[in-house]
């Protein structure tokens, strides 16, 4: 995810988030990246990427540079653009893909721009439903083979998913990372303290409890599951399995 800095506007009409889709073409083909998902917002831009011959800073520099440099022109401003170079989040298994690519596509939904995904022109979701050209920027045959082999079924299924309310946790751009940390901590300790059980002694708690506590945590705790690995003391895997 990157956003303006002091969360100020980065696409100020519909030919900002022309040019950004080409930056994202020329950079790809450099790069060679797979794009699996992607929205365009005002002031921020969520991508989903599978590093290709380069990894994400390099890509990510190539991104935020070449944007920048059109927008700085064309609007006569100098300075930074983008508020820290992006925001990133590992998704390790197929379940986390298609949760984090739904909320991608949502996200023009929880800002009260449409009431359906569809409804949005600058995300891929129109892409995958093929509402719209198919750009080449895009690998939508991965994600649509997850939910079902043939082309049509997997469309259908996937419109089904996306729909789905859900409280999907990925990176949030209201809040630090060290508030949200802080609020988790009270938020597991409650948890915790209910099951009786600590924080050290959690890794050796028998399987079914430890997984019960692990989807609790999960559903009311916003962060990375890599963050809340280390905070519990597991392995980034026993949350995913949980």
């Amino acid at each position: 995810m990157i956003r303006g800095v002091n969360k100020t506007l980065i696409f100020l009409d519909e030919e900002d988030k022309r040019y950004f889709l080409q930056v994202l073409f020329k950079v790809q083909k450099i790069s060679g990246f797979i794009l699996f998902a992607y929205c365009i917002m005002d002031n921020h831009v969520h991508l989903v990427i599978k590093e290709g011959d380069e990894l994400l800073p390099e890509i990510m520099k190539r991104i935020n540079v070449r944007y920048a440099t059109y927008f700085n022109k064309k609007y006569g401003r100098v300075g930074y653009l983008f508020q820290s170079r992006y925001r990133s989040e590992t998704i390790e298994t197929d379940s986390r893909l298609i949760e984090c690519i739904r909320y991608v596509h949502n996200n023009p939904c929880k800002a009260y721009l449409v009431h359906q995904p569809d409804g949005y022109l600058w995300s891929s979701y129109r892409a995958y439903l093929e509402k719209e050209e198919g750009t080449k920027l895009l690998d939508t045959e991965f994600v649509l083979g997850l939910f079902a082999n043939i082309r049509a079924v997997a469309q259908k299924k996937f419109a089904i998913f996306s729909a789905l309310d859900a409280e999907d946790n990925f990176i949030d751009i209201e809040k630090d990372l060290d508030e949200k940390r802080r609020e988790a901590e009270v938020v597991i300790k409650e948890i915790l303290a209910k099951h009786k059980i600590t924080t050290e002694s959690l890794a050796s708690t028998n399987l079914a409890l430890r997984a019960q506590i692990l989807r609790e945590i999960r559903e009311k705790v916003n962060l990375p599951a890599k963050v809340l690995a280390e905070m519990l003391g597991v392995s980034v895997h026993l949350i995913y399995r949980a």
